[in-house]
């Protein structure tokens, strides 16, 4: 809430060209200001942009500084505590708990409470609520970073780099993934090792996860970058795990449509795979009764026979198991 004297030395510099520069600032953009789109803009304003540059320097592109707060926390005011179990879930506790000593790996990660706040309506909450509680107690003293201790077992610290960068850049890169030992305590990954038998996760499953932690932060990029990367990454071999994640009720109902419609045009291929067996009755049934079914009639009725006869021997195969 400080307020800071500006003393301009150029000449000319009214309040709306100055909010504009400030809009800049914020925004990466400078086309307009006061109802004047650029290409209005008179040559004399052009000048007074460009004496303004050397006035006070010509702004690095937004990217470019976001990414340098980023990396280097300077200015920070806020730290993520990735913290094992104890918590309950995200929370904005500022005090160690049990968790926070002995030899627990734990993930500080210095950022800035604006930057959480525009981008996130949970962790505006979050930040709101903590600011009102010190305002109530009053605080003394010069103030300490808020600290928001979120729960590895609800936002796994593999993901605490991935997170960051789609807050600050707007992008979902999942190179930030940390992928030692430590960090592999998701439940996700357990049910893959069950499942699949692999201790690894593929990209589209990670993607999967990274999806339910940006809708539970209210991160639309994270969550819209997931989308496109699962739908982009649909394939033969991962479209019946796409479908019944998809499916639930934490799934994506966009990415239920696209990989219903890719089952339509590619059932030609779906028909001769052994996908066609593990996909269930609803979803088979949805695909037939399509009127943009990729595929001739003949086709379509030697695939529902193939699907009901390894179903007939399923159910033999549940109540006679074959013990040899």
């Amino acid at each position: 809430g400080a307020q800071i004297g500006v003393d301009i030395r150029t000449p000319g510099i009214d309040v709306p060209m100055f909010s504009a520069l400030l809009r800049y600032l914020y925004t990466g953009e400078f086309n307009a200001y006061d109802g004047t789109s650029r290409a209005q803009l008179g040559l004399s304003n052009l000048d007074l942009l460009m004496q303004l540059c050397e006035e006070f320097g010509t702004p690095n592109p937004l990217e470019c500084d976001l990414r340098y707060l980023l990396e280097s926390g300077d200015h920070a005011d806020c730290v993520l505590v990735f913290s094992p179990g104890g918590e309950g879930g995200p929370s904005e506790g500022s005090e160690a708990g049990p968790s926070d000593y002995g030899f627990h790996n734990r993930l500080e990660l210095y950022c800035h409470k604006a930057i959480l706040s525009a981008r996130s309506p949970f962790f505006r909450s979050l930040i709101q609520r903590r600011q009102r509680l010190g305002e109530e107690g009053g605080e003394r003293g010069p103030p300490l970073p808020t600290r928001v201790v979120l729960d590895q077992g609800v936002i796994p610290k593999r993901y605490a780099r991935v997170l960051l960068h789609a807050v600050y850049l707007d992008t979902l890169d999942l190179t930030c993934i940390v992928r030692d030992a430590a960090s592999t305590n998701s439940l996700s990954e357990a049910q893959s090792i069950v499942q699949t038998g692999r201790s690894r996760l593929t990209m589209v499953e990670e993607a999967m996860e990274i999806y339910q932690i940006g809708r539970f932060l209210e991160l639309d990029i994270l969550t819209q970058g997931c989308e496109d990367l699962i739908v982009e990454s649909l394939c033969l071999e991962n479209l019946v795990s796409i479908l019944r994640w998809s499916g639930e009720a934490h799934g994506s109902a966009w990415v239920h449509r696209q990989a219903l419609h890719f089952l339509r045009e590619e059932f030609a291929q779906v028909a001769q795979s052994g996908v066609l067996l593990e996909l269930d009755k609803t979803t088979l049934l949805e695909g037939l009764t399509s009127d943009f079914l990729q595929a001739a009639e003949l086709d379509v009725l030697q695939a529902t026979l193939r699907w009901g006869e390894h179903q007939l021997l399923r159910r033999m195969e549940d109540r006679e198991p074959n013990l040899v």
